[in-house]
């Protein structure tokens, strides 16, 4: 029994000339006893460090050869090496508290890891008892109490940096949002000082403290903070949008009709928001009293477009002071200079080629396996984002469910780290009939959340208001973290900016894309407040309006590859063809082995087997009096200049669809209405035809006033068993899913659908028809071909047919209003074959081609003596008019 003597050298015990090698569990135990003893006594902070890296190698409890005295075994002693940042929006600030972390987590966010919050080194109750303790001093401690024999030691490399990130706790918003926007460099300013870049123990010293800083779920970098929106400066613009906006709305909602004008809109909106949010049991708008609806101001939203460029009124500014906002995010942007670029940075490990989970009914076509693969690709080579740009029809929702679905089975998108779908309220439900038609039963996850109108309930914080009007996150961030997959809209997004914002989404897919197309407005910003490791955006026009639209889109995916919007307006203000190749080629086409930022396939060149789009039908006829009667009269109102020419060109848009207010056809009778206007009465020449033939059409018509004046008639001409189905802004998300799935289950009969061109013109497949009618004309072919190709797509089995009604004034003739609008059409549309051709068609454009004869900067319409037309009808009209 005498005790053995041996000696160590490494990890070899040398004991009565024979030698044993320590198992490295107990060579490591070994090491950081000897280290402990060899701290002195007065030391206490050595002594604390090394007796926490001991208590971290040692078992819980005694055994395996170990054996602990009672007051170690008990103690719990926790050693902190690395911290994050907690970020939480607050009114004009940031409130943010440390998140510690162990050895072992610092080093695999060292080596690339992301990192979550639920992986930190304490515990809920233990956070709790440190954040007390650390917002009791001025400066970090070495140790921090947790609870009874439970200990946090800070390791003394951490504690300075725990140190400023209390001044900056106690010190102003400015401190704490530069803290937020970039904490590796606040910790170098302020540990390192003034040095030499080129200095190798510097570089050495940059590097440990970067391994202080655990990058973990937070608000993206791009945010700077949370505080009262202010409208951007901006570069000067080709031109302003939404000039051709019709002067009101007509809404139908439980059962009443509400009419809104355009500049009551913003109005409208503000204060039905504020009924929602206060619970009011009623509200009254545009005239009307109706129950506070969500989904109806997601419609109204909807139909408000772009939101204004400039600062706003001082009606605007106040109405946003009685509501405490708008709170918004507030964002780097790259407007007048580049402040904020996303590299690319390479992805590992690659995600498999070959796509999990799809359904044996469905097969993906060769383009859309490319589709598939490029997004793998983009993913891999390191793309901020990218930009899915096919034409409509192709497939685009199919390809990102199959990548998504990749994700999913690489453990990439989870919970914790969710994927993210943002769409207009209208194509949520169809995104979720995609994935239940084509995704297996596993799908993208089992718990999904519907984050939009009357669904976000479920996750509000108990508080009436949103995180715009509140200055608060009103939603349950953690909740929606904890999901698989969120579906929400562009409008949430921007109402609930503080509360998405903290999240980490794997991925974030955004559906037309091109609703965050206007640089200016907080819809756009919103999207960009996203923290998403991947962002997929998704649109058939990525211009729209101008190429301001493709850079806006762009610097939402992929942060500065285009520079800033200044110098890109200056290199592409004209229709420079040398400029567009060269933006073609940098967006388009692959270059040092890496895919490009934007795939565009067209349908012509992907679909092998689609039926024929045959050549758009002009249907011409002449006004009859009453309604070249009153388009003599806004044309003698603008000779004389009694009206701007804007308004002016509303009114002749107007006056070519109908003389009549549609309200008034009750009063008239139906067949007078239809006998006064040009296009009905080529309308229903048309549906004649394609009621003889028992086939569908499409009607696309703006005016919402309108479309169920035009419904009643057509249900009693055609002894329909209900009126036609509509589709519009004022239509909910599960009525018009429900409109859909009918119109295309009821084969081989008559049937129409009326709809809006913005509102029915993207994402939805209306296969059953063959026929479109534009009775109204959008202004843009890119968007008129949104419309038409809602049934030239993928499952059509018929040549589609095109119809377009036009009314001829008698004395204008060529220069009428719908023939000028037609020519300009197809000029636009012949030269837009590229993909960055601006094809909208200006107000000054349209006016100068209907007054050919005109020199000067405004058109000077010659007057029309009214005694030239049938005199009978304008009269009636007349009188009409006065009762």
């Amino acid at each position: 029994g005498r005790p053995l003597i041996a000696t160590r050298r490494g990890a070899i015990l040398e004991a009565d000339g024979a030698a044993y090698r320590l198992p490295e569990r107990m060579f490591n135990i070994v090491e950081a006893v000897e280290a402990l003893t060899a701290v002195p006594s007065t030391d206490h902070a050595g002594r604390l460090s090394a007796l926490a890296a001991l208590r971290a190698i040692l078992p819980q409890v005694s055994g395996d050869g170990v054996f602990m005295e009672a007051a170690l075994a008990e103690m719990r002693l926790s050693h902190a090496t690395a911290f994050s940042l907690r970020v939480e929006a607050r009114p004009n600030d940031l409130a943010i508290a440390p998140v510690l972390f162990g050895r072992r987590m610092q080093e695999r966010a060292a080596a690339g890891q992301s990192m979550d919050e639920a992986e930190a080194l304490l515990v809920a109750e233990q956070d709790i008892a440190f954040q007390q303790g650390f917002g009791a001093d001025v400066d970090a401690r070495s140790t921090y109490v947790l609870a009874a024999g439970t200990y946090v030691f800070i390791d003394p490399t951490l504690r300075p940096a725990l140190t400023l990130v209390r001044r900056a706790q106690q010190g102003s918003a400015a401190d704490r949002r530069a803290l937020v926007r970039s904490p590796q460099a606040m910790l170098k300013t302020a540990l390192l000082g003034d040095v030499t870049a080129d200095d190798i123990a510097t570089s050495e010293a940059e590097a440990a403290i970067d391994r202080l800083f655990v990058e973990t779920r937070q608000f993206s970098e791009r945010v700077m903070g949370f505080g009262l929106w202010q409208p951007p400066i901006l570069p000067k613009m080709a031109r302003p949008a939404n000039e051709w906006r019709p002067e009101s709305f007509a809404f139908y909602v439980q059962g009443k009709t509400v009419q809104v004008e355009i500049k009551a809109l913003d109005e409208a909106i503000d204060t039905l928001r504020k009924a929602i949010s206060e619970g009011a049991p009623s509200v009254t708008i545009g005239g009307a009293q109706i129950t506070p609806d969500r989904d109806f101001l997601e419609s109204l939203e909807a139909q408000r477009g772009a939101e204004p460029t400039s600062s706003g009124s001082d009606k605007e500014k106040d109405a946003g002071e009685r509501l405490g906002g708008p709170y918004a995010l507030l964002t780097r942007e790259n407007f007048l200079a580049l402040d904020y670029v996303q590299n690319l940075r390479r992805r590992e490990p690659d995600l498999p080629s070959t796509v999990f989970g799809l359904r044996t009914s469905t097969t993906l076509l060769p383009h859309q396996r490319e589709g598939v693969d490029w997004l793998r690709r983009a993913f891999h080579q390191g793309w901020p984002g990218v930009l899915l740009a096919d034409d409509m029809g192709v497939g685009k929702t199919l390809q990102a469910l199959a990548f998504l679905r990749l994700l999913r089975e690489a453990g990439i998108a989870r919970r914790g780290a969710p994927i993210l779908i943002v769409a207009p309220v209208g194509l949520l439900q169809n995104w979720r009939k995609e994935h239940d038609t084509h995704l297996d039963d596993l799908g993208l996850g089992e718990r999904m959340i519907r984050a939009w109108g009357s669904n976000l309930k479920n996750s509000l914080r108990r508080l009436k208001g949103s995180d715009t009007t509140l200055g608060v996150p009103a939603l349950n961030s953690e909740e929606l973290a904890d999901a698989d997959w969120v579906l929400t809209t562009y409008e949430t997004l921007r109402d609930y900016q503080a509360s998405f914002g903290p999240i980490k989404f794997s991925v974030i897919v955004l559906d037309e894309i091109q609703k965050a197309k206007n640089p200016a407005s907080r819809l756009t910003a919103a999207v960009k407040t996203i923290n998403a490791g991947f962002r997929i955006g998704m649109t058939g026009t990525p211009v729209e309006n101008g190429v301001a639209d493709l850079w806006t889109v762009m610097d939402c995916l992929s942060p500065g590859y285009l520079g800033d919007l200044r110098s890109f307006l200056h290199a592409h203000q004209t229709d420079d063809a040398e400029a567009q190749r060269a933006l073609a080629a940098r967006l388009l086409e692959p270059t040092d082995g890496k895919p490009p930022p934007v795939l565009r396939r067209l349908k012509t060149d992907t679909l092998k087997g689609l039926p024929k789009k045959l050549p758009a039908v002009e249907h011409v006829r002449t006004m009859p009096p009453q309604q070249a009667a009153r388009y003599t009269e806004v044309a003698n109102d603008l000779a004389a200049k009694r009206i701007p020419i804007l308004s002016a060109l509303h009114g002749f848009r107007s006056a070519s669809l109908h003389p009549w207010h549609p309200m008034q056809s009750a009063e008239i009778g139906q067949d007078a209405y239809v006998a006064a206007s040009a296009r009905l009465l080529d309308l229903f020449a048309i549906l004649d035809d394609i009621a003889g033939r028992r086939e569908k059409a499409l009607i696309f018509l703006e005016s919402l006033e309108m479309q169920p004046v035009l419904g009643e008639l057509l249900r009693r001409r055609y002894k329909l068993p209900r009126s036609p189905l509509i589709i519009s802004g004022a239509v909910s998300g599960p009525a018009r899913h429900k409109s859909v799935d009918q119109f295309q289950s009821e084969a081989g009969t008559f049937d129409v659908m009326i709809l809006s061109p913005r509102a029915g013109g993207v994402g939805i497949t209306l296969t059953a028809a063959n026929h479109v009618i534009h009775l109204s004309r959008w202004w843009n072919p890119a968007v008129e071909d949104q419309c038409t190709d809602r049934v030239y797509r993928i499952g059509q089995e018929r040549d589609v047919r095109v119809h377009l009604p036009m009314a001829e004034h008698p004395g204008f003739g060529q220069r009428s209003y719908d023939l000028v609008l037609n020519t300009l059409l197809d000029e636009k549309r012949s030269v837009a074959r590229g993909l960055f051709v601006a094809t909208e068609i200006s107000s000054t454009e349209l006016s100068r081609r209907m007054d050919a004869g005109s020199t000067g900067e405004e058109p000077a319409f010659d007057p029309v003596e009214l005694d030239r037309l049938e005199p009978l009808g304008f009269e009636a009209w007349v009188a009409h008019q006065a009762r």
